[in-house]
């Protein structure tokens, strides 16, 4: 905590830049977005471009919850730890949670699914009624269906 108040109380001309042009981009219409941090990133890019430096291999690409993701962190750990046990079938997966962890528990990692996830509860199971929704998150796939793709799915 010193060392980010020392970091604070510098001034920083970096944020006067960023904040300019950051404030020009989004004066016009049409700049918001899904992605909310997009014009910051594309900001700070451009930034490097004026300095002449190129941008770090570290520098984000992508929002942030494509790239980290705290509940599936949370839900792989589960499953790591042997507290839930899953069963694929073609309808429906149904997640088995163990006897030691109680109903609260297992009320937050259904609450932490995405919105996709259509779910329901019984005791400690959770049943997953969209599959390829779970398992597209649960394996990281970024190309995961969205709710929108559901819908069209449903009217072919």
């Amino acid at each position: 905590q010193e060392d980010l108040a020392r970091i604070l109380e510098r001034p920083n001309p970096l944020f006067r830049w960023f904040a300019h042009v950051y404030l020009q981009r989004i004066q016009g219409a049409g700049w918001l977005a899904d992605d909310e941090m997009a014009i910051a990133r594309d900001v700070i890019r451009s930034l490097y471009e004026r300095a002449g430096r190129n941008v770090p291999d570290y520098y984000p690409t992508r929002p942030l919850e494509e790239i980290y993701d705290p509940d599936l962190r949370a839900w792989k750990h589960l499953i790591k730890q042997r507290k839930v046990t899953l069963h694929r079938e073609r309808e429906q997966t149904t997640a088995k949670f163990s006897d030691d962890l109680d109903r609260n528990e297992v009320r937050e990692y259904r609450a932490s699914l995405p919105q996709t996830v259509k779910t329901k509860r019984i005791g400690n199971t959770i049943i997953v009624e969209n599959p390829e929704y779970f398992h597209a998150w649960l394996e990281g796939d970024p190309r995961r269906l969205r709710w929108w793709e559901k819908l069209l799915r449903r009217h072919k």
